[in-house]
């Protein structure tokens, strides 16, 4: 009987790794675009997942591929299934490029006498 009925593929999505700091999950924030209804807009909204990473292959800033799966706890639904690009990280700081520190005076306090 069940021969014949081919199964659902599972969703996926693209997001951003926004936390790797629980042992084997991540959570991954995937942003959406629509159009709002009466204004025309578009509008960006992010939703965040708690995603199952076997590996802890994924870093902060990492863009991933997760997949929907099984519950595995109270909040995971979602397994990564790869990681599409590596965050770019700089050598010298040992942060994202991008990112900006207080702590090396480039928040321009503007009061240096």
């Amino acid at each position: 009987m069940s021969e014949g009925l081919a199964r659902k593929q599972p969703r996926t999505k693209v997001g951003v790794v926004v936390s790797a700091a629980p042992p084997k999950t991540a959570v991954v924030s995937v942003r959406r675009r629509f159009k709002h209804p009466r204004y025309h807009k578009f509008i960006q909204r992010d939703t965040k997942y708690m995603v199952h990473d076997e590996h802890n292959v994924c870093a902060v800033g990492d863009r991933v591929v997760i997949v929907e799966s099984r519950p595995m706890s109270k909040h995971k639904h979602w397994k990564l299934k790869n990681v599409a690009e590596k965050a770019l990280q700089d050598p010298l700081s040992g942060g994202i490029e991008g990112e900006e520190t207080v702590a090396s005076g480039e928040a321009g306090d503007g009061g240096e006498a």
